[in-house]
């Protein structure tokens, strides 16, 4: 130990490492700099305190300049271990660089030197090393440093933010990137597998980012620090921790205002509870509120209708989303069936499980067994959809292949008023599975939700009843104006009796009028 800790030399070393920038101190700044000496100080035995650390913070909290410039010349000079090795990573090749060259430069100084004399042997900016054979090499995560060894393992951000806010297929392929790296490239870069340390500091992006990933482990400790202060989830660590007691109280007020705050949840929409709160889903929900939703019971319903097969709803649908593999990292297969009450859509029965090929063709077949009252089956036209629909289309009839237009977010905001509306209802056993492929979960964790297949069935039905309501009521409305008395478009009956398949043309009218008192038209 020194006598004054990363701290002290944090707050020396600041305006040799930026100058002209003021250094604006806070209790977080603290609390990050005794988590990462808690991982470079070890017992007698040469073990750290803490091997295993994730560190979440907002952006903006000098994470960077702490963990990848000072940190690694502090542990050389005041902590005297000159010896240690250290890799670092970062989503950002000049990042990468700039963050190495400010260490170097750091460790060169005058000042450092003045007071800690470590001879640095080379002067690159990735890479460079001390005569007490340490060395602090740095890269991007597509980089190199494979055939490095190391005593301390840092990933200073891994994934670049925008690479998880756009397409879902851009961020499936980053997060499984980076998964893949981790699990492969880093894991066997420990230069002693009993005692090297590895630090992951990132704020939180998803549910499997990389902080994810390594906290589902069980072996980190985690240090998470929101931006507002969550009073039902304080972080208290061996270490310290958050030391604030009143919910909503600030991080640092000295560097973001409430104002300043504010403006910066308002730009980040619905990623501020990730990016600012350190969770990637937001308390209750984002797009999907669970205070929105309803549950049913079997008591619930008016006489003749029976919500276990079926009978009395004005309407069945089922919905399918599609994969094309059944392997243990792929998507699930997603079926629902719905029934129809007017304005109430009832999810009556959800498949969900990993399936190839011919067990999604089966799961199809035996749904339609169980609920032969329903009329369109919807399927993704993507993955195995098109496929499906090719193989059973002569077998099962209203099979209607759906191409999704838009992105899921996009899709889910357009159909996220019924809910708010209260005209969601789903069985009341989903109220309290808080598994990560429970349907509520699902829903109120998208878009950053581990698993985002419920969610693509559910508003793949939901804007098709939004379309068919649509046709009906655009053909009610110019019945309605036409002097003389009109036929039925063909559309319009066409939509109808797919919708109503055992009512007759009379019956499928009489319930189309009655479901446009409840439901308006959406535009």
């Amino acid at each position: 130990m020194n006598a004054f800790g990363l701290l002290g030399f944090v707050r020396l070393a600041w305006p040799h490492v930026n100058p002209g920038i003021p250094f604006v101190d806070g209790w977080h700044i603290r609390e990050l700099a005794n988590h990462l000496e808690a991982v470079s100080t070890h017992d007698h035995n040469g073990i750290p305190f803490c091997r295993h650390l994730v560190g979440n913070v907002p952006p903006g909290s000098s994470k960077s300049t702490i963990t990848s410039v000072c940190w690694p010349a502090f542990v050389w000079g005041p902590n005297k271990q000159p010896e240690k090795k250290w890799l670092f990573f970062c989503f950002d090749p000049t990042l990468a660089s700039k963050h190495g060259r400010q260490c170097r430069e750091l460790i060169m100084s005058e000042w450092f030197q003045e007071r800690w004399p470590v001879q640095i042997l080379d002067r690159g900016e990735t890479d460079f090393r001390n005569s007490a054979s340490g060395f602090r090499y740095c890269s991007s995560i597509r980089g190199g440093g494979t055939g490095r060894h190391a005593d301390i393992i840092v990933v200073d951000d891994p994934i670049k933010p925008a690479n998880t806010q756009g397409a879902a297929s851009v961020t499936r392929n980053e997060i499984d990137f980076v998964k893949g790296w981790w699990s492969g490239t880093v894991a066997t870069r420990n230069a002693n597998p009993k005692t090297t340390a590895r630090v992951i500091i990132m704020q939180r992006l998803h549910e499997e980012d990389l902080a994810g990933v390594c906290l589902e482990s069980k072996k980190y400790l985690h240090l998470r620090l929101p931006m507002r202060y969550e009073a039902d989830t304080p972080c208290r660590t061996p270490f310290g921790g958050d030391p604030r007691t009143v919910d909503g109280e600030l991080l640092c007020p000295a560097r973001w205002s409430l104002t300043e705050v504010a403006e910066l949840e308002k730009d980040l929409g619905i990623y501020s509870d990730a990016q600012l709160q350190q969770r990637p889903s937001r308390a209750g929900g984002q797009i999907f509120r669970a205070d929105w939703f309803r549950y049913w019971t079997v008591n619930d319903f008016p006489p003749g209708v029976n919500p276990l097969t079926g009978e009395g709803f004005d309407e069945l649908l089922c919905s399918w989303d599609f994969t094309f593999k059944d392997t243990l990292g792929s998507d699930f297969v997603c079926g629902q069936v719905w029934g129809r009450l007017g304005a109430r859509l009832y999810m009556l029965e959800r498949v969900y499980e990993r399936m190839n090929f011919p067990t999604s063709l089966t799961a199809i077949k035996a749904m339609v067994k169980r609920w032969p009252r329903i009329g369109p089956k919807l399927v993704e036209d993507k993955a195995n959809g098109p496929a499906i629909i090719a193989t059973l289309e002569a077998q099962i009839p209203g099979l209607v292949a759906r191409e999704p237009l838009g992105s899921k977010v996009t899709r889910a905001n357009a159909v996220s008023y019924r809910h708010r509306a209260g005209n969601i209802y789903y069985p009341i056993e989903f109220k309290d599975d808080k598994t990560p492929e429970g349907h509520v979960r699902c829903m109120t964790g998208f878009p950053l939700a581990k698993f985002d297949d419920s969610v693509d069935a559910e508003t793949q039905l939901l804007a098709y009843v939004d379309e068919q309501s649509n046709t009906l009521f655009d053909a009610l409305a110019a019945m309605a104006k036409a002097k003389a008395p009109q036929p039925m478009p063909q559309e319009a009956i066409a939509v109808m009796r797919a919708a109503y398949p055992h009512k007759s043309l009379a019956e499928q009218l009489a319930a189309i009028r009655e479901a446009s008192t409840h439901t308006p038209r959406i535009t």
